[in-house]
């Protein structure tokens, strides 16, 4: 009798071996963050207008514009009054960053958009080739991979919707105010903040708040026109 017990009792240490504990509480498992990068928004924007003149610096297109409506009183207008007007893509780019005095932050995209102004001062029209072959490697190849890029875009999207796509000539004027608009509200968001950092608390500057002010607005402005809400 004590024999067989025995027998037993080691079956049952052989069961109790191969059944497993749930009970017996795991070490918790510690997965890793994904890191995300911010996004330089200002030297995504001064790549989309690089690219954009590229692409269609040559093409001639229809844009709308805004003028101060009718008068009410003193120095109040009632509303902007919107209008039609044609130019060609790389002369109303040229004339925005003009007028806002703008220069690129990112070294490749200036020399790029110098050579752009170069060319269209000697010819009237960009050479995407003399771009491609430039003897400054840096700008052939930054010009190169942009072409790259779009053509992979177009060929996925088609592939993807098995039709053929609406162009993104059918929406160039859009596409080319929306990364001027963009631009413009980096840089003022960035000159904001340079201002507040400016201010001291103890001796609050009415100049500098004042020019706080003044530069939100032009924001909100801003957004109104990329149909966006603050």
């Amino acid at each position: 009798m004590f024999s067989e017990l025995a027998q037993i009792a080691k079956k049952e240490q052989r069961d109790a071996s191969k059944t497993p504990v749930y009970n017996k509480p795991l070490a918790p498992v510690l997965q890793k963050t994904p890191e995300y990068k911010k996004i330089d928004e200002l030297h995504k924007y001064e790549r989309e207008i690089i690219k954009i003149l590229l692409l269609y610096g040559n093409n001639n297109v229809e844009f709308e514009g805004y003028v101060p409506g009718e008068e009410v009183d003193d120095n109040e207008v009632k509303s902007l009054k919107k209008y039609q007007f044609e130019n060609v893509v790389s002369k109303e780019v040229y004339l925005n960053l003009q007028e806002d005095e703008v220069e690129f932050t990112d070294e490749i995209f200036q020399l790029i958009y110098y050579e752009v102004i170069h060319q269209l001062n000697q010819d009237t029209t960009i050479s995407v080739d003399a771009f491609i072959n430039n003897e400054d490697a840096r700008i052939a190849s930054l010009v190169t991979n942009i072409l790259m890029d779009d053509e992979k875009y177009v060929l996925s999207d088609w592939e993807r919707k098995k039709v053929f796509p609406k162009t993104k000539k059918d929406d160039l004027a859009k596409m080319v105010l929306d990364a001027i608009y963009n631009l413009r509200r980096v840089l003022i968001e960035q000159k904001i903040k340079s201002l507040i950092s400016e201010i001291d608390k103890e001796n609050i500057n009415d100049q500098i708040l004042e020019s706080v002010v003044n530069y939100t607005n032009l924001k909100q402005k801003l957004y109104q026109r990329l149909n966006r809400v603050i």
